[in-house]
C-alpha cells in the first residue's frame, strides 16, 4: 500500500485530534501569534514574503475561507508545575531573531502571545505588521510615510477588516501534544506549506532546510533513506521539484555533514533570511554547483559551493531575473575548475573553510550569538566570491576590497567587535541583576495549563498512539 502523504497525514490526525478533545477550534488574535520555530524547516518566517502575501491579499480580496490551514501549537511562559518553560523562552527568542533581522518589516513582540504558528504564519505576520504600521517596500498599502496603512486595507474588504481586528479560527494543539508526537510540527508545517505553495513557493534553500529536518526523523542514512526522503519532500509539491535529487544531493555532500546536522545549510538559511530572499538559485545554478568536479583531487569544496550559494542568494536588483539569481554565471563556476584557477579555487575553500571554524567556535563558546556567527561567516563569504569575480559593484555591499587578506582583517574586526560588545552586555545585565534574598522561596503559582492537562489526561494516550499509527 502506498504511503499517505503528509497533506492526508495531517487531516488525518487533526480529526482524531478534534474527536479526543486533544486539539481544539479557536478563534485567534494575530496580535496573540507568533511563528513556531519549525517552520519552514526552522527558518520560521520570510518578512519580505509577509508583505508581498499582504499586498497581494489585498489586490484580489481577502477572502477568511482561504485561513482553514491555520494552525498553532499554544505553549505558556511556566509549565504545569509553576516552573519557567524552557520551549516558550526558545520560541519568543527565536521570534526575536525574526524581528531583529527584518529591518523594521515584522512587528515587535508585545510579551503576551502565547500561539505559535504552523500553518497561516506568513498571513498571520502580515496581519501584525499591519497592525503595528511597519515600513513597507510596497507604495499601494503604504501611508505618507512608507508605513502600512491598516485603516486603508480594513476599509478596502470585509474580510480584511475581520482579519486585522477580530482574527479567525485556528486548529489550536497543546505543548504537551507536540512533545508526545516530536514530528508533529514538522508534518504540520510541510501539509500546510505544500498547500500555500501557489501562493508562497519555497526556493532551493527552504527545501534544503525541510530535508534536514525530516533527516533528523531517521536513524540511518543510506542511500535507501535519500530516495525515500527524495519520494517524501516531493509529495509537498516543492517548486524545485523538477530537480529535486540534485537539491538532496547538495545537502548529502556538501552540508556539512549528518553528524552536525548539516549546519551549512542550517548557515544558508538563515543567510537567506537575513536579505529577505524570495528567488531562486536556479536549476542550472544549482545542478551546476552541486556536480562539478574538480581536477586531480579528491576534495569535495563543499564550503566553496556553500559560499557561492551564498553569494548568489545575495544578488539584487537587476541580477535577479525571473525570480532567478543570476550575480553569478555558469561559466564563472565552470571557471573555477581550469587548470589554472586550480590553486586559486583551493586557496579560496581553506580560506572559506578556516573563517567558517572561527565563526563556528566563537558562537559555540558563547561569544557570539548564532546570527552574528552565520552573519559574520556570510558577508565574509559574498566578498571572497566577489572579489574573485569582480562583481563587487553588483554586491551588497558594493565594496572592493584590496585582497583576500582586507576580507579576513575585515572579519577579525568585526567579530572582535561583537565579542566585546557581548561582554560588555552581559556585564551590564549582572550588574542590574538583583540579589535572591536569603530564603527566599520560587513561585508555585499554578499554571494555566494544568487544568488542561488534567482533562486531557484520560485521552492523551490513546491520541499519541492513534498518531504514530497514522505517521508510520
Amino acid at each position: 500500500m502506498e504511503e499517505k502523504g503528509p497533506v492526508a497525514k495531517y487531516v488525518e490526525i487533526k480529526t482524531l485530534c478534534l474527536a479526543a478533545n486533544v486539539g481544539r477550534m479557536v478563534k485567534l488574535h494575530v496580535k496573540d501569534v507568533l511563528v513556531h520555530k519549525a517552520n519552514r524547516g526552522g527558518l520560521g518566517v520570510n518578512a519580505h514574503n509577509a508583505h508581498k502575501h499582504l499586498y497581494r491579499v489585498h489586490t484580489v480580496g481577502a477572502n477568511l475561507a482561504l485561513l482553514e490551514g491555520a494552525c498553532a501549537v499554544l505553549i505558556e511562559p511556566v509549565d504545569h508545575m509553576g516552573k519557567p518553560n524552557d520551549a516558550f523562552t526558545e520560541m519568543v527568542d527565536f521570534n526575536k531573531t525574526l524581528v531583529n533581522n527584518s529591518k523594521g518589516l515584522l512587528a515587535p513582540i508585545q510579551g503576551h502571545e502565547r500561539h505559535f504558528s504552523l500553518g497561516c504564519g506568513h498571513t498571520a505576520a502580515a496581519c501584525r505588521a499591519a497592525n503595528a504600521q511597519c515600513k513597507t517596500p510596497y507604495p499601494k498599502i503604504a501611508d505618507p510615510e512608507g508605513r502600512i496603512n491598516p485603516t486603508f486595507l480594513a476599509s478596502s474588504n470585509a474580510h480584511m477588516s475581520t482579519m486585522l481586528n477580530e482574527g479567525w479560527e485556528w486548529f489550536e494543539v497543546p505543548q504537551w501534544f507536540c512533545t508526545e508526537v516530536p514530528i508533529f510540527p514538522h508534518l504540520a508545517q510541510a501539509a500546510l506549506n505544500s498547500v500555500n505553495n501557489l501562493k508562497n513557493c519555497g526556493n532551493e534553500v527552504e527545501t534544503m532546510a525541510n530535508m534536514v529536518e525530516d533527516l533528523s526523523t531517521m536513524g540511518t542514512k543510506t542511500d535507501a533513506d535519500w530516495a525515500e526522503l527524495v519520494k517524501a519532500t516531493a509529495a509537498t509539491e516543492p517548486s524545485c521539484k523538477d530537480y529535486l535529487e540534485d537539491v538532496a544531493k547538495f545537502v548529502r555532500l556538501h552540508g556539512g555533514g549528518a553528524g552536525e546536522s548539516y549546519p551549512l545549510i542550517d548557515f544558508l538559511g538563515a543567510f537567506a533570511n537575513s536579505f529577505g530572499v524570495t528567488f531562486f538559485g536556479g536549476q542550472e545554478f544549482l545542478q551546476t554547483l552541486t556536480s562539478m568536479e574538480f581536477p586531480k583531487t579528491l576534495h569535495s569544496f563543499s564550503v566553496l559551493r556553500v559560499a557561492l550559494m551564498a553569494c548568489q542568494l545575495s544578488s539584487s536588483g537587476t541580477r535577479v531575473k525571473d525570480n532567478i539569481a543570476k550575480l553569478l554565471s555558469i561559466s564563472d563556476l565552470r571557471s573555477l575548475l581550469s587548470k589554472d584557477n586550480l590553486e586559486k579555487s583551493k586557496v579560496m575553500d581553506k580560506l572559506i573553510e578556516k573563517l567558517w571554524t572561527i565563526a563556528r567556535a566563537a558562537w559555540k563558546n558563547r561569544k557570539i550569538s548564532k546570527q552574528q556567527a552565520f552573519g559574520l561567516f556570510g558577508r565574509a563569504c559574498m566578498r571572497i566570491v566577489v572579489h574573485r569575480f569582480n562583481k563587487e559593484k553588483w554586491c551588497q555591499e558594493a565594496h572592493k576590497f584590496e585582497d583576500f587578506q582586507a576580507i579576513v582583517h575585515a572579519f577579525d574586526t568585526e567579530l572582535a567587535l561583537m565579542t566585546d560588545l557581548a561582554q560588555q552586555s552581559d556585564k551590564a545585565l549582572a550588574a542590574e541583576a538583583p540579589a535572591a534574598a536569603p530564603g527566599e522561596a520560587s513561585s508555585s503559582k499554578p499554571s494555566p495549563l494544568e487544568d488542561s492537562m488534567q482533562a486531557a489526561a484520560s485521552c492523551k494516550q490513546k491520541a499519541k498512539l492513534r498518531s504514530w499509527q497514522v505517521l508510520h
